[in-house]
């Protein structure tokens, strides 16, 4: 019994240190050094070959920070004509996971990483700042429909968020962590691509959002995918069904070549 107590006790003396050296701030994004000091820190950039000027995309990554998708996705981006940013809000600042600091502060963290990327973004003489996107998995596509819509309809916990930078045009969510959307009013155009069997909350949230944005006379897409589960997209998943992946690719490409490549406005 004895042992088991000091064993608890060095397990809690351990995590109070680690929670301790969690950086959960990042820069204010009104001051443009400290934006691209901290992008250029926390960021991996891929831009295809050429002078450009590109159109770029953002890559947020999940729940478990950045992972070979990540980097898989940036490069296919980059044989389509596309800058890729691929931003890691959570090993930048040594977090393990979202539940170290729940979900809450995980959407302040990525969302004010997300603005601060365009700015990043702006400063790269190739790519071309008014034909942004961004696109991400999970908690990263929670991200997405954050970024993409109008700030006054987001979440309260966002409130206090800055946000200074020019808005995306366009945006894909992979299986996105989908709550608290309700009263979203997108800005920027929107693909979902979930599985039937995603989460319950995920895959009825996903299809509200597309719901009420075309209602609203916005432009906003889904594609479930039969049999899907959560995090379809990616590894293991990619290896035993490649059809899904190889569909969800082509989806991508298309989406975003319309609203970053194309003539075609966003409403």
């Amino acid at each position: 019994m004895k042992n088991l107590f000091f064993r608890n006790l060095a397990t809690l003396i351990v995590l109070f240190f680690v929670n301790s050296c969690v950086q959960t701030d990042g820069p204010k994004y009104s001051d443009a050094d400290s934006v691209l000091s901290w992008l250029k820190k926390i960021s991996t950039y891929y831009a295809p070959d050429g002078k450009g000027p590109f159109p770029a995309v953002v890559i947020m990554h999940s729940g478990l920070g950045v992972l070979k998708r990540e980097h898989h996705m940036a490069r296919k981006l980059t044989t389509w004509g596309y800058a890729a940013l691929i931003v890691d809000t959570y090993g930048s600042r040594s977090i393990q996971g979202t539940g170290s600091i729940g979900y809450e502060q995980a959407a302040r963290l990525q969302l004010g990483d997300a603005d601060g990327a365009i700015m990043y973004l702006a400063s790269k003489p190739e790519v071309d700042i008014q034909r942004i996107g961004i696109l991400g998995f999970s908690r990263g596509g929670h991200t997405v429909l954050n970024a993409i819509s109008e700030t006054q309809s987001l979440p309260h916990y966002l409130a206090t968020v800055d946000r200074h930078a020019k808005p995306f045009r366009a945006g894909v969510a992979y299986f996105p962590h989908c709550v608290d959307h309700e009263t979203l009013v997108l800005k920027g155009a929107l693909l979902i691509l979930v599985g039937s069997e995603e989460r319950a909350y995920n895959y009825e949230c996903s299809q509200a959002v597309v719901r009420a944005a075309r209602v609203a006379g916005r432009t906003a897409e889904i594609k479930v995918y039969e049999g899907a589960r959560h995090g379809f997209y990616g590894g293991r998943s990619c290896r035993a069904r490649s059809d899904r992946c190889q569909d969800s690719e082509r989806r991508t490409k298309a989406f975003f070549d319309t609203y970053l490549k194309g003539a075609s406005n966003v409403r």
